[in-house]
């Protein structure tokens, strides 16, 4: 028996790093850290994921090198402190154009504002 495959339309590949995003957003509230992704960096990370060959079977490595990872650098240097905000947004770099440590989206953290209590007399 043959199984056909069918190519992976653009929603599909949307439809795909959604689930692949719901399981980052959960790890990020433990640290009370919303993340929100635009749809053109959604699209694009959608586009450098996909592989004729293999399908959307890049796309788990390409979230983990692109977000996860640079996050998790920049948790660990307290520059996503509890309570922030991180907005990931394309840029202008292509895959061609990144080494290693470059990445295709920005990372923009808004982090959290400070209450400050105020006594009356």
């Amino acid at each position: 028996e043959i199984i056909v495959f069918h190519k992976l339309e653009r929603e599909d590949m949307r439809h795909i790093i959604e689930i692949q995003i719901k399981r980052l957003r959960q790890q990020l509230v433990e640290r009370d850290v919303t993340i929100e992704f635009t749809n053109e960096a959604l699209d694009k990370l959608a586009e450098e994921g996909y592989d004729p060959a293999f399908g959307a079977r890049p796309l788990r490595r390409t979230l983990q090198r692109m977000i996860e990872d640079p996050m998790s650098e920049m948790i660990l240097r307290g520059e996503i402190p509890n309570g922030s905000k991180v907005v990931i947004e394309p840029n202008d770099m292509s895959s061609e154009d990144i080494n290693e440590e470059e990445s295709i989206v920005d990372i923009k953290v808004t982090q959290p504002k400070e209450i400050v209590k105020v006594e009356s007399e």
